[in-house]
């Protein structure tokens, strides 16, 4: 489905830059260093945070429709 397909592309987006955390944590790097980065990666939040919310809903609804067979 679509949106699952959505959510494993802004994962694997995640996953692919955890090491700018990393780089400021370890004082390796600024945020100003990464400043479109992170602002990409807040805007990537917030889109997956609703993804996961309405994939929820879909499950629920479908389990809803499957205790009544």
């Amino acid at each position: 489905e679509e949106r699952r397909a959505r959510m494993v592309e802004l994962e694997t987006w995640f996953r692919n830059h955890d090491y700018i955390g990393v780089k400021i944590a370890t004082g390796r790097a600024t945020p100003e260093d990464y400043a479109e980065e992170i602002t990409l990666m807040k805007q990537h939040a917030e889109e997956l945070d609703s993804l996961r919310i309405e994939e929820a809903s879909a499950l629920a609804a479908e389990a809803s429709i499957h205790e009544g067979e």
